[in-house]
């Protein structure tokens, strides 16, 4: 772990050595919302669709948005090797992501070994976008940061690919203009 004043700027964890810790044994249990936008994200993303996807998690305020999408990242996008850039707008939201993929970093299925967790912004406790490498699975950024020139040359040492994008956005309302309406508690737009 390489932290700075009680923030993450990068950790790696040993999966193994969490699945054997029984000190957090129990998962948090999903309201039916919760299930509900987890199968809707799972019919929506298949990881068949060689010209990517987008989504947009609609679940109001104090729903459950930040663990729901990490618990379906978690279970459903590391495992397939997906590299996953989560975008908050206030260093306080970067941390929350980054302690919700630390307590679902241990339901990460085999055969993964590992995760890699960078936290990037402007904050000296943080990682600096150049820091960004290849192995880092995890890259939880402010959005003034990833606005940066910097960050598009250092996107491409962390793994992604304008050739397969895969977009899951997760927010507390849905702007009718942006999004369709067809699919309940998932709104879906080409990235």
């Amino acid at each position: 772990m390489n932290s700075f004043g009680g923030k993450i700027k990068f950790e790696s964890f040993d999966l193994e050595k969490l699945r054997k810790d029984n000190s957090f044994s129990t998962q948090k249990v999903l309201f039916p919302h919760q299930s509900e936008a987890i199968d809707a994200l799972t019919r929506a993303f298949t990881f068949r669709n060689p010209q990517g996807k987008g989504g947009l998690l609609v679940l109001p305020t104090g729903a459950g948005k930040t663990f729901t999408s990490v618990k379906w990242l978690s279970e459903t996008a590391i495992p397939k090797g997906a590299k996953i850039l989560w975008l908050a707008h206030s260093f306080h939201l970067l941390d929350q992501a980054c302690d919700e993929f630390k307590k679902n970093a241990k339901w990460i299925p085999f055969p993964r070994s590992t995760l890699n967790i960078r936290v990037v912004s402007s904050n000296p406790s943080h990682s600096r976008a150049g820091d960004i490498v290849p192995t880092d699975d995890v890259v939880i950024m402010t959005t003034p940061t990833a606005s940066c020139p910097c960050i598009w040359l250092s996107s491409a040492s962390f793994g992604y690919s304008r050739d397969s994008p895969i977009g899951l956005f997760s927010w507390p309302y849905r702007h009718s203009r942006l999004f369709r309406r067809d699919t309940p508690g998932l709104a879906q737009q080409a990235v």
